[in-house]
């Protein structure tokens, strides 16, 4: 699956330990279902995150995890990229083969 492939390239667990993790897609006029999707879950994947990345933006700044995602696009392949930058996440027309990793106790060294 894409998203474990993601967590394989950025050499990442997805989870540890008692740690929540939910996958889910992202669907237009998202951004409720997202800010509570992150309040509940230690983790989340999300699918499908050009479908509406104006909410993810704005649930990922309500729990101020803006240093704590990563989104590849296009994972696997020569064009290949990963967003980390908040700014750069809202200026960006994401590709529909991308994914979305969120980690609210961050990502490991």
């Amino acid at each position: 699956t894409s998203f474990c492939a993601v967590a394989s390239e950025i050499k990442q667990p997805l989870m540890v330990w008692e740690e929540s993790l939910k996958i889910m897609p992202v669907r237009k006029n998202s951004k409720e279902h997202l800010i509570q999707a992150i309040g509940e879950h230690d983790n989340l994947v999300l699918m499908k995150p050009s479908s509406d990345t104006a909410a993810i933006v704005e649930a990922i700044k309500h729990h101020e995890l803006e240093d704590n995602f990563m989104l590849i696009s296009k994972v696997g392949t020569e064009g290949s990229h990963m967003i980390r930058d908040i700014e750069i996440l809202e200026n960006t027309k994401l590709p529909y083969l991308s994914t979305m990793i969120i980690k609210k106790g961050g990502f490991r060294d």
